[in-house]
């Protein structure tokens, strides 16, 4: 029994030609794919002990969702604070630090798929993926700590040095823990709607264990003083919040893995373990690259990745000299980003029943870029309240709020349009690539993220003006010119460049009906498998 897929059984009151075609191309490509014999990899038998009778537990995603809190830390620390340490308080040049960045997550990236094929096929007690979640726990804190504590008295090529080595550890290690507990999502989440109902759940529990984790770090490590009214600028608060981030990262992975074992049972594993030979990791690899839903998602987080990375690292310098926000003033927009996220995982859910995901992401992001614009020029135009109006820090934490809730929207149907893919890859070639796809996005979202960082140590240096050899720089000691023309980069051009991004969103083919569709077919292929 096929599924009809035409215009009006999406649900939909967009525009059908604005968002792509919605008829009968994938059913008939799903038909074609099926007809296939011809597979240059080998097929993997999968079993699992136990066939889950009821959903998985709301407890159970919330722990699950506490994985989410490493990257968010990671990015914290290499994203947000990293530059503004060395560059302003250490004195190290912005683009210097800019490419060691860059390097070290393209080294990253390319240990991806090596370590996704190695998950996919792992055999062990512990099942394919916590293992390595596990191995990676301690790892990772102490490599984070180390990078952001160097030792005194480093000269400039030791320090970049030091720099450079923990960037490329840290990386490796979120790469091992990251790869694997991604894969996660897929089978724990089950149907099309239960994998945006845990993606949803993912970001709440990240959302509220990070409103609370900085919060400490705002209002207690870079708590303001006569010496440094902006605690972050203070140089001594960085010690302490380097071991505040290791020892987060080290706990939240221990958590998050250990009490998603008892999920084991019901995840699948491969009947026998093989080796990971060059010819299958080529093959495997190939045949992500060649699914057309993947291309396509790819390349919008591509383009939408450089653009965050550069606009991630500019976030702190905006906040700091152009708004010159306390650590005080940041933590109440942290607030208020936690009030938007709940309100994004609630509303998410039913917005995923009745839009399809790809409209849903195109939506959510159109809207950031819209409100992400609109402020600096408002405040550039004297539109905007003054800082000492009682109105200036409501409205801003209202604005980050409604960014909050439209970027939690678009990373849960993002995270979820993912998981789709994998079924679809089963059926076109027997084989599941939960790892393999985790990996895939997460290449390109490092590679990205890569040359976006690079740039934007360059753009800070060299066009907007922020010059290593003056340290210590206050709001009040930053020229106008400056601080228009970073401004300017971070609301105007960056999010006219995230208006590409929507395009090959838009080309996005999977939709609610094909994914029952394709599950249908699949769970026919097990009952026929199991009467042989």
């Amino acid at each position: 029994m096929t599924a009809c897929l035409t215009p009006s059984s999406n649900g939909s009151v967009f525009p059908v030609d604005f968002f792509g075609s919605f008829d009968l191309s994938t059913a008939s490509r799903i038909k074609k794919n099926k007809k296939s014999t011809k597979n240059p990899m080998e097929t993997i038998a999968y079993t699992r002990q136990q066939q889950r009778t009821k959903p998985l537990s709301l407890a159970k995603k919330l722990i699950y969702g506490l994985g989410e809190l490493p990257y968010g830390i990671l990015n914290s620390v290499i994203g947000t604070f990293l530059m503004l340490y060395y560059v302003q308080i250490i004195g190290v040049s912005a683009s210097s630090i800019g490419l060691l960045i860059g390097l070290a997550l393209l080294l990253d990236a390319l240990t991806d798929p090596i370590l996704a094929e190695f998950s996919d096929r792992l055999c062990s007690r512990l099942g394919r993926r916590h293992a390595l979640m596990y191995a990676s726990s301690i790892p990772f804190g102490v490599s984070i700590y180390c990078l952001m504590a160097p030792p005194q008295d480093l000269d400039d090529a030791l320090l970049l040095t030091w720099v450079g080595s923990f960037l490329v550890l840290t990386r490796l290690c979120y790469t091992v823990f990251s790869i694997p507990w991604e894969a996660l999502l897929p089978e724990l989440g089950g149907d099309y709607e239960g994998r945006a109902s845990l993606a949803a759940w993912r970001r709440f529990s990240a959302w509220l264990v990070s409103t609370i984790g900085v919060g400490f770090v705002m209002l207690v490590i870079f708590a303001g003083s006569d010496a440094y009214p902006q605690g972050q600028l203070n140089p001594d608060a960085y010690p302490a919040y380097a071991l505040f981030a290791g020892l987060s990262i080290t706990i939240c992975i221990l958590v998050t893995t250990h009490f998603t074992r008892d999920q084991i049972p019901y995840l699948l594993q491969p009947q026998l373990s093989s080796s990971i030979t060059p010819q299958m990791l080529v093959h495997s690899i190939a045949s992500v690259i060649a699914n057309k839903n993947f291309q396509m998602l790819m390349c919008g987080v591509l383009i939408f990745f450089c653009v965050g990375a550069v606009a991630t690292s500019f976030d702190i310098f905006v906040f700091t000299y152009f708004w010159r926000l306390t650590s005080e003033d940041l933590f109440v927009l942290q607030v208020g980003g936690m009030f938007g996220a709940v309100t994004g995982v609630i509303v998410a859910a039913q917005l995923v029943k009745r839009f399809q995901k790809h409209q849903l992401l195109i939506l959510a992001i159109a809207a950031n870029i819209c409100l992400n614009a609109s402020l600096p020029v408002l405040r550039l135009g004297d539109v905007f309240p003054p800082n000492s109006s009682a109105f200036f820090l409501p409205l801003l934490s209202v604005t980050q709020a409604l960014v909050a809730l439209f970027s939690t929207v678009a990373g849960i149907t993002s995270l979820s349009m993912f998981a789709d893919l994998v079924d679809e890859q089963e059926l076109n070639n027997g084989r599941r690539q939960e790892a393999m796809f985790s990996a895939g996005l997460t290449f390109g979202m490092k590679a990205a993220g890569a040359l976006g960082v690079m740039i934007s140590g360059v753009v800070l240096e060299h066009f907007i003006g922020f010059d290593a050899s003056a340290v210590g720089l206050t709001p009040m000691e930053i020229e106008d010119t400056v601080l228009f023309k970073l401004a300017i980069t971070d609301a105007l051009i960056l999010n006219a460049l995230l208006v590409f991004c929507l395009v090959f969103f838009r080309r996005y083919t999977l939709t609610k009906d094909s994914v029952a569709q394709i599950q249908m077919e699949l769970a026919n292929r097990t009952r026929t498998s199991e009467r042989r």
